[in-house]
């Protein structure tokens, strides 16, 4: 088999290139190879699969549908088990070859799974894609399944635990931080998150982590390092995500937790590129090369790399990271640098309002905003991420930045009108229109 543009994994970063190159290839052979048994979904929504927010029809990205829409080959539920970038071929893992003119590596991240015993007892999983999402709702609607262990309080252990919550589980967090979300949040936020999760009856362990998993074939309590002992159905481990980069080594592509890209995408092989989970690629905040596991940042490297792979010398302006979580009906939105490790250098203005749990959080510096934090009312955070993507100067409007109307408005005039009207003809939104017609 030959195809013109093959990409291993077919999600966020597979349907961004599939878009760039069909702009301006229609008939190139496009093939989307993935080791799960679908098309592409929009992995994000596996919690409000889980929850019943939405279904079959709901989850796959435009339809299952997409792929022939975009007339792109599939080869679902088959891995790739190497890639021979002398001979431009990958082997899969039934043993057939499939031949390349240009490849890029989207495998994103696999959770990591520390060594813990017992962590190989019926009732202990992950969740991390849709057909977890799936084996959810079975253990607790025809297993019975009541309690569960979370281990992990990032954004996948919350995710499990709102997906949880809904089904009717009574859930127990466990992180070995000092709080939950620390990677995303500030501890204000992190403190409203944590009392709206422990009055949605979620019992929230931190310090501590699950020592061992017990059971007889099935899980049936966990022992803590501060040795509590808990007793569950379920256990959970979402400590966390590590780039997937198995096919680097016999390959020759060079990796440091996460696959090395320059700006084009491109990695030290010629005609392979990499993006979204697994690629390192441009924060423009930090100015430093990284691993931004999320959608959007995905679909956009994803995008550059299409164009690349076409031949039009685009160069990635970067991403930054960018979470929005939600528990029960509290949402949060955090953008950039929300959080500094160290606060030196750094003027960080915040805000809690009267009812306790609105709450804003900007972080400048060379009055320049590089992070921010909304909670409750996020209807206008999608300013302060403009003003972070444009590298707008603050110091105009700085003491407007946390009225309660704090919008758009507000900003420069001249800023204002190079917005309202840059040239149509300049908007990629001109070209997708004229295409997609």
């Amino acid at each position: 088999m030959k195809a013109k543009y093959v990409t291993i994994g077919y999600s966020a970063a597979a349907i961004g290139m599939i878009e760039a190159v069909r702009l301006f290839d229609k008939k190139g052979k496009i093939l989307a190879v993935t080791k799960e048994p679908y098309p592409a979904y929009g992995r994000p929504a596996i919690v409000d699969y889980a929850m019943g927010k939405i279904d079959d029809n709901g989850i796959f990205y435009k339809g299952e549908g997409y792929s022939k829409m975009r007339s792109v080959d599939m080869i679902c539920g088959n891995g790739v088990d190497k890639i021979d970038s002398k001979a431009k071929k990958i082997t899969l893992s039934d043993g057939k070859s499939i031949e390349y003119e240009k490849l890029m590596i989207a495998t994103g991240g696999k959770p990591i799974s520390p060594p813990i015993p017992g962590k190989e007892l019926k009732g202990v999983m992950h969740f991390f894609n849709l057909d977890e999402a799936k084996a959810m709702v079975r253990e607790v609607k025809e297993g019975g399944a009541r309690r569960a262990v979370v281990i992990g309080g990032g954004l996948i252990g919350l995710k499990a635990t709102e997906a949880l919550c809904s089904l009717g589980v009574k859930v127990t967090m466990v992180e070995l931080a000092d709080n939950i979300l620390s990677r995303s949040l500030d501890p204000v936020s992190i403190g409203l998150m944590s009392d709206k999760m422990r009055h949605g009856g979620v019992d929230i362990f931190t310090s501590t982590t699950v020592e061992e998993i017990i059971g007889d074939d099935r899980v049936r309590k966990v022992r803590l390092s501060n040795g509590s002992e808990i007793e569950t159905d379920l256990v959970y481990i979402a400590i966390g995500v590590s780039p997937d980069v198995s096919l680097c080594g016999p390959s020759g592509i060079k990796n440091e937790r996460g696959i090395i890209v320059n700006r084009r995408l491109e990695t030290n092989v010629v005609d392979i590129y990499a993006a979204g989970d697994v690629a390192k690629g441009y924060n423009f905040v930090s100015c430093e090369d990284m691993v931004i596991a999320i959608w959007p940042v995905a679909r956009k490297m994803g995008h550059f790399v299409g164009l690349n792979m076409l031949g039009k010398d685009a160069e990635y302006d970067g991403g930054m990271p960018m979470n929005s979580l939600y528990f029960e009906d509290l949402y949060t939105i955090s953008y950039g640098i929300s959080n500094p490790d160290n606060p030196d250098g750094y003027e960080i203005i915040e805000k809690l309002w009267d009812d306790g749990i609105t709450y804003r959080r900007f972080v400048i510096k060379d009055d320049k905003l590089v992070g921010a934090v909304y909670v409750n009312d996020i209807t206008r955070a999608g300013v302060a991420r403009g003003i972070i993507y444009e590298g707008l100067s603050v110091a105009p409007f700085k003491e407007k930045l946390l009225r309660d109307d704090f919008s758009f408005v507000h900003l420069q005039d001249d800023y204002r009108r190079k917005v309202y009207t840059k040239p149509w003809t300049e908007l990629e939104a001109k070209l997708l229109c004229m295409n997609q017609a």
